[in-house]
């Protein structure tokens, strides 16, 4: 009975591969597959479990490799959708969600290193692949970028690894490339590239201005308390020589008093 229901499980799941794998092409960072079901869907298991199911049943490296790739891009579909439609959850929500695509997403990216390593290593001609992947390391690179300023505080310095992780792989598989398609590549993405490396000087000074605007604040808030501190200290001054009543309810400042002791002691020798 066991095993009936196992091979009814897995029949469903290949029936579904069609529909959660279905072959989308990306040509550059917009061009994003469906998002689909989002880590927030109480059925996202089963995605996973069909994006597993497909990359397991192909049994050639290259064909493992451009499957991965395509559902590294449809997790990052997948962020890109959860940080446009933070507003409807809680931030603490929001970066749990957006933290989990992004994990899966960058297991994606270290399984397209291994499967093209493996692919290179049959001998058979993988430099359309390559390129294909080289952009794909881009394009990721690209999509994080513009999301980076959406997400969650807290969530900033995962999506900031992850873009740095992008830009390495996509220099590393650039270098493997003979020099006239090297040269070819570059001046295809060479404008994406430069956008890209825009934004993220902008956002990197963005965040330089904010941590000298925060600074500015502390020091003017230290400014304020001290002013407030001098203020205490000048009012305690001044209720020192304020008129007092004794209790006998003779009345008269401190110093007076003072002076007025001296007197009557003078007065009685």
């Amino acid at each position: 009975m066991k095993i009936r229901i196992c091979i009814l499980s897995l029949a469903l799941c290949f029936l579904a591969l069609p529909v959660l794998a279905q072959e989308v092409t990306t040509t550059s960072e917009d061009a994003l597959p469906d998002a689909g079901w989002t880590p927030e869907h109480p059925l996202y298991f089963l995605e996973q479990l069909v994006e597993n199911l497909d990359i397991w049943f192909s049994f050639q490296a290259d064909v493992r490799a451009e499957k991965v790739l395509k559902y590294a891009d449809e997790k990052l579909a997948e962020l890109k959708l959860l940080a446009e439609t933070k507003q409807t959850r809680t931030e603490e929500r929001s970066q749990q969600l957006i933290e989990k695509a992004l994990g899966i997403q960058d297991k994606y990216q270290k399984r397209i290193e291994l499967e093209i390593a493996k692919a290179e290593k049959t001998g058979i001609d993988i430099s359309a692949l390559r390129a294909k992947i080289t952009e794909g390391f881009l394009r990721h690179g690209e999509v994080l970028t513009k999301v980076f300023s959406q997400v969650p505080e807290n969530a900033k310095e995962a999506i900031g690894k992850v873009i740095d992780s992008s830009n390495v792989k996509y220099q590393v598989q650039l270098q493997k490339f003979d020099e006239p398609q090297k040269k070819a590549l570059e001046d295809k993405l060479e404008q994406r590239v430069r956008v890209m490396e825009d934004l993220q000087l902008q956002q990197q000074n963005k965040g330089e201005d904010d941590k000298i605007q925060v600074q500015q604040r502390v020091n003017q808030q230290e400014k304020v308390g001290n002013t407030n501190d001098a203020e205490t200290t000048d009012d305690t001054e001044i209720t020192d020589d304020t008129e007092t009543t004794d209790s006998f309810g003779n009345s008269g400042t401190k110093g007076s008093d003072s002076a007025q002791n001296g007197n009557g002691q003078s007065q009685k020798k």
